[in-house]
């Protein structure tokens, strides 16, 4: 944007803003045994930019791994939502649930985010949320 700014003149101007940071929530939905005994979600996203190049407007640097903090709803489904610069490589949503008392104490899940998130870089100004159902395998 090149500027020309007169003595003793009053100037006014509009700059174009483009929103940088995106936000993402993920709503686990466990089948009710499981949501009657999980107390707590812990779970890693990987493929995410720990920097954003403004002037290319692409992600920069290697991709990092977050800790979403998941809390439990009032409907016993758990969500987490985070802001995010942008997306690279893969993304992968690695996890579990730590059940109150029994057998088993935790339940692990993993899940391929890629496909979902592939346009978040360029679409960062519409939230985003997605949601799985959690189930045992036997």
């Amino acid at each position: 944007l090149d500027v020309e700014i007169k003595k003793n003149t009053h100037h006014q101007f509009k700059i174009p803003v483009k929103q940088q940071v995106g936000q993402l929530t993920v709503v686990l939905k466990p089948n009710e045994d499981i949501k009657n005994r999980s107390t707590k979600v812990s779970a890693t996203l990987s493929g995410i930019c720990g920097a954003w190049n403004i002037d290319t407007d692409q992600p920069s640097g290697n991709a990092v791994d977050i800790v979403p903090v998941f809390e439990r709803n009032d409907d016993g489904n758990w969500q987490g939502t985070i802001h995010l610069l942008g997306i690279t490589g893969k993304q992968m949503l690695s996890g579990k649930l730590i059940f109150s008392s029994g057998f088993p104490s935790e339940m692990t899940f993993e899940c391929d985010l890629s496909n979902a998130l592939v346009d978040f870089n360029s679409n960062k100004h519409k939230h985003l949320t997605l949601s799985g159902n959690l189930v045992e395998k036997n």
